[in-house]
């Protein structure tokens, strides 16, 4: 089964935006809280692009943990501090303390009119907790139940994409409305340079994921790769992710004869050049994974594998995304492994080859 993503556009949302919340006075400075992860932070920056346009002179504050600050660089709202999260450092009795000190005295620097927490957990919760100002603003039905009781303000959460409960957590408390269309990400000449040059034509893959049961075969990808070689030769592959998808990325290429260019990137680029790599790429093809966000949002063609998890709430977050996703009865079961045998994993190649090769034609065509 296919369909296609999400619309940047929340226009046709089920009701119209609230007044937002009686503010003491002017915004001048606003607290994000959304520590991790890849993708969800890269889901919070539509509500900051409504934030802005309803506090154009406030300054913006984000709490992000150090493996993901680099994104930040990408958001619509240009970000005064990154406030480092060093969830390492503070599960380790040794540096505890000290790196809590340096946290707290952090967020106590400026104090803020609004603190918004778009994580919902309990630890997010407590660091609005220790920041100076407010209020405190997060969703009703947090992850951790406890989360709920540190917020001044509850706001149920919207059912669909994650995108649309973010907006919808920022209309419900600043009367921003819902209706957003992203300006396109600042583009980094520096992280662009350190890429080197790149191929003229190239189709990224990303066939690596955090969980063994969003991890497509690799038998698959090569099937994939196979077919859209044929009628694109001139096309290279270039598989991208981090250290930890090595393996299924040589596996991908172990399966692909030696006359199709197959290069490994993986665990060989930072974030910020991951996000370049990925802005230049004619399509896109991958897990359900950081790099299937980060290239709906650089708003490049993405064709993206569905299995346990729900692309209604999960998703790429563009109109013209595609996803594929096997219907069985134990789909969107969110294991993180499965004991069925991953029947969902058995999708068709062929369709996912041609829906590709038409898309890179058109990217060719307007080049």
């Amino acid at each position: 089964m296919t369909h296609s993503g999400h619309t940047r556009d929340a226009a046709a949302a089920r009701r119209k935006g609230a007044e937002g919340l009686p503010l003491a006075g002017p915004v001048h400075r606003i607290l994000i809280v959304k520590p991790s992860s890849f993708g969800d932070i890269l889901h919070v920056f539509p509500a900051l692009e409504l934030l802005r346009r309803r506090y154009p002179g406030a300054r913006v504050d984000f709490v992000v943990h150090p493996a993901f600050a680099p994104l930040l660089d990408y958001s619509p709202w240009r970000i005064s501090r990154k406030i480092l999260f060093r969830r390492q450092k503070l599960g380790s009795w040794r540096t505890m303390m000290p790196e809590l000190i340096r946290l707290v005295r952090r967020l106590r620097r400026k104090r803020y009119d609004l603190i918004i927490d778009f994580q919902g957990l309990l630890r997010s919760a407590l660091l609005t907790v220790a920041a100076r100002g407010g209020p405190v603003g997060g969703f009703a039905g947090t992850r951790e139940r406890l989360a709920g009781w540190f917020y001044r303000f509850r706001v149920p959460a919207a059912p669909g994409h994650a995108v649309e409960r973010n907006l919808e957590l920022a209309d419900r408390l600043t009367g921003c409305g819902r209706t957003v269309s992203l300006p396109p990400p600042p583009e980094n000449p520096a992280n662009r340079l350190r890429l080197g040059r790149l191929p003229e034509r190239y189709l990224v893959v990303a066939p690596g994921a955090r969980w063994v049961s969003k991890t497509f075969p690799p038998g698959l990808f090569a099937e994939v790769l196979e077919k859209v070689h044929r009628d694109e030769p001139e096309l290279v592959f270039i598989a991208a992710g981090t250290a930890a998808d090595r393996p299924a990325a040589a596996a991908v290429g172990a399966r692909l004869p030696e006359e199709i260019e197959f290069q490994d990137w993986t665990g060989k680029t930072s974030i910020g050049e991951l996000m370049e790599l990925l802005r230049h790429a004619d399509a896109v093809l991958c897990n359900d994974s950081g790099p299937m966000h980060a290239a709906a949002f650089l708003d490049r063609p993405v064709f993206a594998l569905f299995g346990p998890t729900d692309p209604d709430r999960t998703g790429p977050w563009h109109p013209a995304a595609r996803v594929y996703r096997r219907e069985v009865a134990c789909g969107k079961c969110l294991a993180r492994s499965c004991p069925a045998n991953l029947e969902c994993h058995n999708l068709d190649a062929g369709e996912i080859a041609r829906d590709i090769v038409a898309a890179v034609r058109k990217q060719g065509e307007a080049k």
